[in-house]
């Protein structure tokens, strides 16, 4: 695993357990147990000691006949318990970061009247009535909200007071200083209104929700979005626009729900999927690492997956993203404003030249790269150092391809 120079904030991203003891509880305590000996495996071999632990959603399975949603968010209770107590020194339960999934609602509450008066909103007009359903946290507001209140009894119980500072919607704008850098962590919930078999394309977040959030947390170095359902799970009127916001607003998101560990970015933003911790042992479980180094401008997330060949946990390697040692490389200049700031006034000087075509696009940031002058020459890396604005390494930048482009620019930034 690469070394790290400067100030990091290391999170552990988890997600998607499904504690039901009697359905399941025979093949997940040998999963789980597991995972819990390759977290310390993780902190021996590779130092990783997470600043901050999320849990992304579906802690419980769901009320069964033989098995109450309870004693299965007892259960999952244990289990986060076992996973701080896994490092040395303990990660504090103030740095734990929970919210609700689809299988945390509790259906018996639930009644048809209340999925079809959700269905029956459309188009803007419906989108404004759920969001002002929401701001207004009135009486059918608080019967819809029933639903979750299994598990926000199970947080009280707990002690999780910093995710109950709204216990009527179950959100929370929260921040947390990591290695000296201001984190803002938005715990939003999606699963307010689970209620039917299939859902994708159903649910509703509530604009009141990103609103609130987003606003409680500027001037952060930094913020992430906690959801357990990704953005393609809303309802049409949301989806397009409130994905879009996100993005805009959140530097990363983190999400459960679809069982698939994965990392993809856009403009200032980095999405990263969490496996399902559990599912069955013969289904593919998983759970990541993130480590950051703002600082630089780069981070990585290493996946993880369960091998039941083995009975343990390996590095998940993806082919063309994370080939070694399940590490997906994160190129985000945008985290260290002066660095951002270096590469744009660099790029502007560069399209001042009448002979630039082309619009440059970042190749990689290196701690370890040297720092030559800059050299020209058609589709050839630039190379930006960082060392005279108190900065180590440099920052690399190479033409797309596509035409050529000839840059002339040359000498030290």
């Amino acid at each position: 695993m690469r070394s790290t120079v400067g100030p990091t904030v290391t999170w552990l991203h988890l997600s998607d357990v499904h504690f039901c003891p009697e359905k399941t509880g025979w093949d997940a305590a040998r999963v789980l147990r597991s995972l819990r000996r390759d977290l310390v495996e993780m902190q021996d071999r590779h130092g990783l000691h997470p600043d901050l632990i999320f849990f992304t959603g579906d802690l419980a399975f769901g009320h069964l006949p033989d098995s109450a949603i309870e004693g299965q968010f007892e259960e999952g209770m244990r289990f986060l318990d076992g996973v701080r107590k896994s490092f040395r020194p303990t990660v504090k339960r103030d740095r734990v970061f929970i919210v609700p999934g689809n299988h945390d609602v509790n259906r018996r509450l639930v009644s048809s009247m209340e999925t079809e008066w959700l269905d029956r909103q459309e188009s803007t007009a419906g989108a404004e009535t759920i969001s002002l359903l929401m701001r207004d946290n009135q009486r059918v507001w608080r019967f819809i909200a029933e639903r979750l209140n299994d598990y926000r009894q199970c947080l009280e119980r707990h002690g999780y007071r910093h995710l109950l500072a709204d216990p009527a919607r179950l959100v929370y704008a929260v921040r947390r200083n990591i290695s000296g850098f201001q984190v803002g962590i938005a715990g939003f919930n999606t699963a307010w209104s689970c209620c039917r078999e299939k859902e994708k394309g159903s649910l509703w977040l509530g604009r009141w929700q990103l609103e609130t959030l987003r606003s409680a947390l500027e001037e952060c170095a930094f913020r992430i979005a906690l959801t357990h359902h990704p953005c393609n799970w809303l309802r049409p009127e949301e989806d397009t626009v409130l994905r879009r916001e996100v993005e805009q607003s959140f530097e990363f998101h983190l999400h459960g729900h679809e069982h698939l560990g994965w990392a993809d970015r856009a403009d200032r933003h980095v999405r990263i999927a969490a496996g399902a911790c559990y599912e069955h042992s013969t289904m593919e479980a998983g759970y990541s690492f993130v480590r950051l180094e703002p600082s630089h401008g780069r981070g990585e997330v290493l996946f993880r997956r369960y091998d039941a060949t083995g009975g343990g946990w390996v590095a998940r390697n993806v082919h063309g993203k994370a080939e070694q040692d399940g590490r997906w490389p994160l190129k985000m200049p945008w985290l260290n404003p002066r660095l951002q700031q270096k590469v744009e006034a660099f790029i502007e000087a560069m399209y001042r030249d009448e002979e630039l075509t082309q619009e440059p696009s970042f190749a990689r940031v290196s701690g370890d790269a040297p720092s030559p002058p800059l050299v020209a020459g058609h589709n050839d890396p630039i190379v930006i150092p960082l060392s005279a604005s108190g900065d180590q390494g440099s920052l690399q930048v190479e033409p797309k391809r596509g035409r050529r482009s000839r840059f002339r620019k040359t000498g030290t930034v």
